[in-house]
């Protein structure tokens, strides 16, 4: 994705939110999802995501689609959206967690060195960083590159001791084609391609030294009712209700039985309604959480409607997935 330059003052504010990448809800990323710093052709979005106590930036739809499905894959610990990659050595990720026991941890060499390393110093790119003291002078410096999505990964047994990126674009095939651009020459054509493949090789590379492995998403890899399904349960993931815990538990149990028997969730919803006092959006809330918590397990590669049948699951997405979370 094409970036807005990030020159003067709002390089110093990246290296100061970066200073000491956190997992908690004081971490702020690089970029934010504002019409200030995003992309000026992105469409950029902030989510609010029930695993954080923060909200969480995107800046672009397949950002925005990829990380609800982390969110609802409840495999992750934490998560640093547009990370910094700076040219110098930093300490690994893992090291501001609080629940990481073991901190002999392997460092992220910094840009720089790996560019070196596979002959690509030439899509470094150089700037000033302003001086913080009057009379002190600007400090020359390799500009930063930025990640898409850190997230730290969460063992069976509730332990964290890894990280996996995911590096996130339009089309898988994206990750071999330079962006858009004005018609150009052939030779200059193919530099930009030389050039982008340099680009995801040395983000790979960065990570991969500190034993964090990258994984390369198209959001054309991503079902496309899968995730509106999951779009739509996102946005009722976090929404409070007004139904005590008897008849949530009455509800669930409901909605069980008929999901085998292939009656519709607004039956049930009704026929509970003709007993019970209750507000018929809370228990349609309630529907979407169960299945967005895993603890209705439904078809999501079909359209979930209310009032029609819902099918089982014969396809876990986690499943069908399942290398994208494989640290």
């Amino acid at each position: 994705m094409t970036r807005k330059l990030i020159t003067g003052n709002r390089l110093r504010t990246v290296f100061k939110r970066q200073k000491s990448p956190t997992w908690d809800k004081n971490y702020l990323p690089s970029i934010l999802a504002t019409r200030e710093e995003a992309p000026d052709i992105s469409r950029a979005s902030i989510l609010t995501p029930g695993m954080l106590e923060r909200r969480f930036h995107c800046l672009s739809e397949p950002e925005k689609y990829l990380s609800i499905f982390g969110f609802y894959s409840q495999r992750f610990a934490g998560a640093q959206e547009q990370r910094m990659m700076p040219a110098h050595p930093t300490p690994h990720p893992l090291c501001t967690m609080p629940t990481v026991i073991d901190k002999r941890l392997p460092v992220l060499p910094g840009t720089l060195a790996i560019a070196e390393k596979i002959g690509a110093t030439n899509i470094l790119s150089t700037g000033s960083l302003p001086a913080e003291n009057e009379g002190e002078e600007s400090l020359k410096i390799i500009l930063p590159f930025f990640s898409d999505i850190l997230w730290a990964i969460r063992e069976p047994d509730g332990s964290v001791n890894k990280c996996i990126n995911w590096n996130i674009k339009d089309e898988q095939d994206a990750f071999s084609l330079p962006a858009p651009q004005r018609r150009r020459g052939k030779a200059s054509a193919e530099s930009d391609t030389d050039r982008t493949i340099a680009r995801h090789t040395l983000e790979r590379l960065y990570h991969e030294e500190a034993g964090i492995r990258t994984v390369q998403l198209g959001l054309d890899q991503l079902d496309e009712t899968f995730r509106e399904n999951l779009r739509r349960l996102f946005g009722q993931h976090r929404r409070k209700i007004g139904l005590d815990e008897q008849l949530q538990g009455a509800l669930k149990e409901r909605f069980a039985t008929t999901l085998q028997a292939g009656v519709p969730p607004f039956e049930v919803i009704l026929d509970l309604k003709r007993r019970h006092q209750f507000d018929i959006h809370d228990a349609r809330t309630f529907l979407w959480q169960l299945i967005w918590r895993r603890e209705l397990r439904v078809d999501l590669f079909s359209t979930l409607l209310i009032d029609r049948p819902l099918k089982p699951e014969t396809i876990d997405p986690l499943k069908k997935y399942a290398d994208w979370f494989r640290g």
